[in-house]
């Protein structure tokens, strides 16, 4: 037994699920929501024509659903793509990623 804990019981404390859960906007992860909704309402309010208004609202009712649907299955669905894009497409058998790769080190 150590000094000062005694036969106190541990205390615990909760981890609330607001500090945890993801931001999501209309159901869907908040950056994406409001990216497509300023496309489309800068383009619908530019062009002054009730066509491309109509247009643009249209695009943004399928785009909210299919939003939606993706934070269901990830919430965090963009910043696991930007982390995606940044690895290499094929990294080479060596011993560690800081080889120089020269003439005399390839098998060719």
């Amino acid at each position: 037994m150590s000094i000062g804990q005694g036969d106190a019981p541990k205390r615990r404390k909760p981890i609330y699920r607001a500090l945890y859960r993801p931001l999501l906007v209309f159901g869907a992860e908040s950056n994406l929501v409001i990216g497509v909704a300023a496309i489309c309402g800068f383009i619908g309010f530019v062009s002054w024509d009730p066509w491309v208004a109509g247009v643009c609202a249209a695009i943004w009712l399928v785009t909210l659903p299919l939003l939606q649907s993706a934070a269901k299955k990830d919430p965090q669905l963009r910043l696991v793509y930007v982390r995606l894009r940044k690895y290499r497409r094929h990294y080479a058998p060596r011993s560690t990623p800081f080889v120089k790769i020269t003439k005399k080190n390839s098998k060719k």
